[in-house]
């Protein structure tokens, strides 16, 4: 298995870890635990943020969120996965250094 560099973001941590996913889409389903996924968005280095599609539906009883403003501004619910991609779609090594990605992302908490 030829398994692609990722940055996962764990919102409910504050966290981003780089773990690694294979070539089927079940590994990034694993990683953001959900079985509904869809791309927030594409950075200009051809990095894609997958997240859970079906985050707000689901009723989660403690939410969590974070964002990326340089990339995409409204905030994002539950895990989300960087991962690279080439020119035709496929997956490969995320190509933003992970620190510098790390930076960029932002926590939002919820006021009651």
């Amino acid at each position: 298995m030829n398994n692609k560099r990722a940055y996962l973001v764990d919102p409910y941590q504050n966290l981003i870890t780089q773990v690694y996913v294979g070539e089927m889409f079940t590994d990034i389903q694993e990683q953001l635990k959900c079985e509904i996924f869809t791309i927030a968005y594409r950075t200009p280095l051809n990095d894609v943020m997958y997240v859970d599609d079906c985050y707000l539906l689901r009723g989660v009883k403690e939410p969590a969120f974070f964002s990326v403003p340089e990339h995409y501004t409204e905030p994002l619910g539950g895990y989300g996965l960087l991962v690279g991609t080439t020119a035709d779609g496929k997956d490969q090594h995320a190509q933003e250094n992970i620190l510098d990605f790390a930076m960029g992302v932002k926590w939002m908490e919820i006021v009651a």
